[in-house]
């Protein structure tokens, strides 16, 4: 056995006095027991105050929600699930907006979540006296899983009731309003000036002009099905040359430049423009009776959009070839053109038509002007009732789970590295006395039960990452870079898959979640739930990615409050009603410069991946402004876009904070104090101080403290502890009470 000490300040020789500590531990004395009255600032301070800010929050987002779902559905018209139908500008910037807001509401929740999972899975002292007992250490202010196995049923039913709510809530959530878009098919026509100046549409009534139907009909085989069809088609083409001329005649048609009409006309989802003539003065034309489309009549050529193409990422690229076909590029042999096509994408031409507006021809006719059809605007923004009440019943779950929290959970947990400190000043622990140098890796890695016998101060340097477990540090930073590598991948195949425009300025004009059929997921899953699920399935992943990201970051930032006790004199940092010198907390043990950045960052990034990868919906219309029924998939098609753009921006900001997280782990910590980290059983272990200060240890929780030599007892071993009087560092190569036996007795270095 070691010698007696000699003490600095007291009157006590005997250092194993706490009958009231040791009693706890025989289960004679409950130190958690709580008064019959509550003090009045019960709710009003520490942990439950925090915790009632969550609830607020939660409540004031469930009301946002649930009056959102009920003035959307006061909304409605007619077709179920329309809040709004308009301009397709303003409909994409008030779904943006919807998004931003949706994405703040849910970071809120998602912060709320972790900070009651972090109080719920905090240790109470008699939770933490019975696993010393038994050689075991919890976390102490940082979010842990492992303390789960140690605290109570009730609040590990609660923490993981608030994990779970958090899965389906972010997996549905992006999902309550989307925008739909509408794509018009059209129809293109060469004319003649006179065909505009004409005072009636010539011969527009004769019905078979187009060269087909003619022959159709001139055909005695044609059977009566195909006449009928001829007849039908005739009738088409009848009706369009007629509105045409009489909208070309009262000025409601627009006129374009050649340049204004190859823009506005090269779009391959078309919801602004509708039927186009092609107009060109009468000597660029041969007589009417003389050409083999229409004859007689001054319409020499057509030539049709089907908005239906755009379902194909392979047709999408060539959805308006029209404007393409005459140019000579466009039949050039390409050896490398996609899906080996012997030719490029008229999406890959068209600037080459921009850069010669005036030598555009289409059907080997010019174009010295268009009259283009405006169509009128029907993008469409939607809303999911059954989206929303899911929503809302889980945002209410969640708010009555924390409101159970704060107003069901009776026990008085130490939140942070300040509260236990304070606790185990005031009630020494026992199983931890004479080993002041105890750290976080030797209670990890040896039985610290046994008798501790002397150790020799080591100065070694330590890192920020080292106040971190290995698994915690290698399983956050795993997680990110798999991430991170499957999103690389994603955009890989993503940017490969795009026929064309794949240079950075081409993907930035593509946009943040703007749909473009060149970026649509090609698959036949129509269900708009799967849709859904496949366009949010990264939400709760990204949020699992925070909480292991936060409690990172608890962990390093922890450790640099505790650094400090080495070095300064200073009051600690608690979770309940600051006494005498004590501090109030942090957003619990992570600071606000750090922790209100994370959830920028966070924000950021839900919103950022909303934009990566979403939910398509396009409502196809005929020419004539109705919805078209005998398309493939009859009104319109649904699956999930992606955005180039979006997704380098996720990469990017993800590995910003993955170099920024290892950045911080290899900041230094200064040599001064025993490297505790999170570990209960290293900070217990530094609290031993009452029979050297001879103050009580009340007293000294309420004063400022600072860690260091506080006496030596006689054989010379130096003792260490938070004192509230002048303390010495640590010297090297002097020894000091604290270490791990190693079983054969006697003292030994580490």
């Amino acid at each position: 056995m070691r010698g007696p000490y000699r003490q600095v300040q007291g009157e006590n020789d005997d250092i194993s006095y706490w009958p009231d500590h040791n009693s706890a531990l025989d289960g004679n004395l409950d130190v958690d027991s709580k008064s019959p009255r509550r003090p009045s600032n019960y709710y009003t301070e520490g942990w439950r105050f925090g915790a009632i800010n969550c609830a607020i929050s939660a409540s004031i987002a469930f009301l946002i929600n649930i009056i959102a779902t009920i003035w959307a559905s006061t909304l409605k018209d007619q077709q179920d699930g329309v809040m709004r139908q308009g301009d397709c500008d303003s409909i994409h910037k008030v779904n943006s907006g919807l998004h931003l807001l949706i994405n703040l509401l849910g970071t809120i929740l998602l912060s709320s979540s972790n900070y009651c999972m972090q109080c719920l899975s905090a240790p109470t002292r008699r939770e933490i006296d019975l696993a010393h007992r038994n050689a075991k250490w919890l976390d102490i202010g940082v979010p842990s899983v492992r303390n789960l196995r140690f605290i109570s049923r009730k609040r590990a039913c609660l923490w993981f009731a608030l994990g779970l709510s958090s899965l389906p809530l972010h997996l549905f959530y992006n999902s309550v309003v989307f925008a739909s878009i509408s794509s018009n098919d059209y129809y293109a026509f060469s004319v003649s000036q006179s065909f505009v100046d004409n005072a009636e549409c010539q011969n527009c009534s004769y019905a078979f002009y187009h060269k087909d139907d003619r022959e159709a009909v001139e055909n005695s085989s044609t059977t009566r099905y195909e006449l009928q069809s001829a007849f039908q088609h005739a009738k088409l083409f009848e009706r369009l040359l007629e509105t045409l001329h009489a909208k070309a005649r009262n000025g409601t048609l627009d006129r374009l430049e050649p340049s204004a009409c190859i823009n506005a006309y090269a779009q391959m989802i078309q919801n602004s423009r509708s039927n186009v003539l092609l107009v060109a003065s009468n000597d660029e034309f041969p007589p009417s009776s003389n050409h083999t489309y229409f004859s007689g009549t001054d319409a020499y050529y057509y030539t049709t959009f089907t908005a239906e193409d755009a379902q194909s990422v392979d047709y999408a690229a060539d959805a308006y070839y029209w404007m393409c076909r005459d140019t000579y590029l466009y039949t050039d042999p390409c050896p490398n053109c996609y899906s080996g096509k012997s030719r490029n994408p008229c999406a890959s031409v068209i600037d080459y038509v921009r850069k010669e507006p005036r030598n555009w021809t289409v059907g080997g006719y010019p174009v010295e002007y268009c009259l283009s059809d405006k169509a009128p605007p029907v993008c469409k923004l939607q809303f999911s009732l059954g989206i929303a009440i899911l929503v809302i019943v889980l945002n209410f779950c969640k708010a009555l789970i924390i409101l159970y929290t704060v107003f069901g959970v009776e026990d008085d947990p130490l939140m942070t590295m300040g509260d236990a400190v304070a606790s185990f000043l005031e009630n020494p622990d026992s199983t931890t006395r004479n080993m002041c140098l105890l750290t976080m890796k030797q209670a990890k890695t040896y039985n610290w039960c046994r008798p501790a016998l002397s150790q020799e101060w080591d100065p070694t340097v330590h890192r920020w990452k080292d106040a971190t477990s290995k698994t915690r540090r290698t399983t956050t930073f795993a997680m990110y870079v798999l991430a991170l590598i499957l999103v690389g991948i994603l955009l890989g195949m993503g940017v490969s898959a795009l026929v064309d425009g794949r240079s950075l300025p081409d993907l930035v004009r593509l946009g943040y979640g703007v749909v473009d059929p060149r970026a649509v997921i090609s698959w036949n899953i129509t269900s708009i739930t799967s849709n859904i699920i496949m366009a949010n399935l990264p939400q709760p992943i990204l949020s699992f990615l925070y909480f292991s990201f936060n409690g990172l970051f608890t962990c390093m930032l922890l450790s640099v409050e505790w650094n400090k006790f080495g070095h300064e004199r200073k009051g600690l940092r608690v979770s309940h009603a600051p006494r005498g010198a004590q501090r109030s907390t942090y957003f619990l043990q992570l600071p606000y410069r750090f922790a209100l950045p994370l959830m920028l960052l966070s924000g950021v990034l839900h919103w950022l991946v909303s934009q990566s990868i979403f939910l398509v919906a396009i409502d196809l219309y005929s020419d004539d402004g109705l919805p078209n029924l005998l398309a493939t998939e009859p009104g319109g098609w649904l699956t999930c876009g992606y955005s180039p753009i979006a997704i380098i921006s996720v990469l990017i900001l993800g590995i910003f904070m993955v170099l920024a997280g290892f950045a911080l782990g290899y900041l230094k910590y200064k040599p001064g104090i025993p490297l505790a980290g999170s570990c209960s059983a290293a900070i217990s272990a530094a609290c031993h101080s009452i029979e050297w200060d001879g103050v009580e240890g009340r007293k000294i929780a309420i004063s400022k403290l600072q860690w260091g030599v506080v006496g030596t007892g006689l054989d010379g071993i130096g003792h260490c502890a938070f004192s509230s009087k002048e303390v010495k560092q640590p010297e090297t190569g002097v020894f000091y009470a604290g270490t791990i036996s190693s079983g054969q007795g006697g003292q030994r270095r580490d």
